[in-house]
């Protein structure tokens, strides 16, 4: 028996995902970009060896499909950057530096 709850509970979901696919990819880098700032902060990163936070996307496979958003922190002090791995709702995922800079606690590539 087809009811109005089993058919929400099926097309429900297929209707969310759709939504989160066709978000622009700069939308999606923009509304990272509040997370991307808070987990600098959360460092304890003094504000004067940063350089500037951005946040781009990450397509995977399939043309125009963002997989993931990375966080940018450029600094003033070092060559490389500190990076944040955020999913497409923005949960963070991954933290790690580049090339000589280091951040106590965080691993470096």
């Amino acid at each position: 028996m087809i009811t109005v709850k089993s058919i929400t509970s099926r097309v429900l979901p297929t209707l969310l995902l759709a939504v989160i696919i066709t978000i622009p990819s700069v939308a999606l880098a923009d509304m990272c970009q509040p997370e991307a700032e808070s987990n600098a902060a959360l460092l304890l990163l003094p504000k004067e060896k940063i350089k500037n936070i951005f946040t781009t996307v990450q397509y995977g496979s399939a043309p125009g499909i963002v997989t993931s958003v990375d966080g940018w922190v450029s600094f003033n002090d070092c060559k490389g950057n500190l990076v944040f791995k955020f999913g497409r709702t923005c949960q963070l995922l991954d933290t790690y530096t580049t090339g000589s800079c280091n951040v106590v606690g965080v691993k470096n590539y």
